[in-house]
């Protein structure tokens, strides 16, 4: 069972994405690393 804090951050909301772009272009799907989601922090 994963252990979930509920973290606040200023001026920052957490957002919940399938896939990833890294900076050199390649795409990461998160099911490929056993994930549902990639956990992203953003401006809000």
């Amino acid at each position: 069972m994963a252990n979930h804090k509920k973290v606040k951050r200023q001026g920052l909301r957490l957002i919940f994405r399938r896939f990833r772009t890294l900076k050199d272009g390649r795409i990461l799907d998160a099911y490929d690393y056993g994930l549902r989601a990639w956990p992203m922090w953003v401006k809000s």
